[in-house]
């Protein structure tokens, strides 16, 4: 698959960059760089401006399931930073600019069933934090500098979470519920 820019107004290819995998789900980007979730558990940053590949980052890939989620991929464009999850359990912070790993964070268990982050990270406290979802073990607050787990709350199954106001956010459950959570210890 590839990742073609178009004129805005006549539609004229402008350029195209092989991905060498499919899309896996919705990208994310800054003012000149887009993150590119690829199948399976694959992340590139392109370069908008020049149409370029940036950088590429990757993680093994659970074996025995059909199903691998993965998250949407989250900029912070203050730090120039991305918040990556995979369908390993592991949630990645990421140097937007060259794709170095800052720091990794094991959420899932990745010896049962979807320990995969397949939810958007959701950045809080002014960027000094990240909530994420992993899928089979619960919600987590994580520090944005360190990767360190601030809390852990055991709402398994969410498959969806975005910010509804000052300190409360919403997740979606397999379970069929819908949760209002507040950000600062995640307590519903």
């Amino acid at each position: 698959s590839s990742l073609v820019a178009l004129d805005q107004q006549i539609g004229k290819e402008r350029w195209k960059v092989d991905l060498d995998a499919p899309v896996g789900g919705v990208m994310a980007r800054s003012s000149s760089i887009a993150v590119v979730p690829l199948r399976p558990n694959t992340y590139v940053g392109i370069d908008l401006e020049k149409g370029e590949r940036l950088w590429r980052v990757k993680r093994p890939t659970p074996e025995g399931i059909t199903v691998r989620g993965q998250a949407a991929p989250t900029i912070d464009r203050n730090t120039k930073r991305a918040y990556l999850g995979f369908s390993d359990g592991a949630l990645v912070g990421i140097d937007l600019l060259n794709g170095a790993t800052l720091w990794t964070a094991l959420l899932g268990n990745a010896a049962d069933f979807f320990a995969d982050v397949d939810t958007a990270p959701v950045i809080v406290d002014g960027g000094k934090a990240v909530i994420a979802a992993g899928y089979n073990t619960g919600l987590f607050k994580v520090d944005t500098d360190t990767g360190a787990i601030l809390w852990k709350q055991p709402h398994t199954r969410i498959s969806g979470l975005v910010q509804a106001g000052a300190g409360l956010l919403v997740g979606v459950s397999g379970d069929r519920q819908v949760l209002g959570i507040y950000s600062e210890n995640g307590k519903i």
